[in-house]
């Protein structure tokens, strides 16, 4: 079989198919796909273990300000006192946040404010349950820099 015009006077075809490698491509183009493979698997790696981190479950520690969602995007937090929560200032829009909040068994209950605007579902932020060791879910999805974040909760889950 001849050479196309393309195939022709181009130094990674061997021309003939066989054992020339892939296709008929020259051992030097095998052994470039090879390493460019190769680097794509270790960039896939590095970035799936960024995903990893970044969809991983975090505890906060309590403090009287706190801001939400900067190493993970399901963080839990045991109130001890009545805090301040603001939510990450560099969102990714479209992705759910879970925050779960827990009362403490003993001392409380809690309250929150929030630091940051959010639009709640129904038009107003939840009330937290009041339960000693009752965990609320509260589900948040960032918009756009015009609408900001949205937030639900789901009270008393265990």
């Amino acid at each position: 079989m001849g050479k196309t015009p393309s195939q022709q006077g181009n130094p990674i075809y061997s021309g003939g198919g066989g054992s020339a490698g892939l296709g008929g491509l020259t051992p030097n183009l095998n052994l470039i796909l090879f390493t460019h493979a190769i680097g794509l698997a270790e960039q896939l790696t590095l970035n799936l273990e960024a995903l990893d981190s970044m969809f991983s479950e975090d505890t906060l520690p309590y403090a009287a300000a706190i801001t939400a969602f900067v190493n993970a995007v399901t963080e839990d937090l045991t109130l001890a006192g009545d805090p301040t929560i603001g939510l990450t200032p560099n969102p990714i829009p479209g992705v759910p946040y879970r925050l779960w909040i827990i009362q403490p068994a003993a001392g409380g209950p809690f309250t929150v404010t929030w630091g940051t605007a959010i639009s709640w579902a129904g038009g107003v932020a939840p009330v937290l349950t009041v339960t000693p060791g009752k965990k609320n879910l509260l589900t948040f999805y960032y918009i756009n820099a015009t609408l900001g974040w949205v937030g639900e909760m789901s009270p008393n889950i265990y």
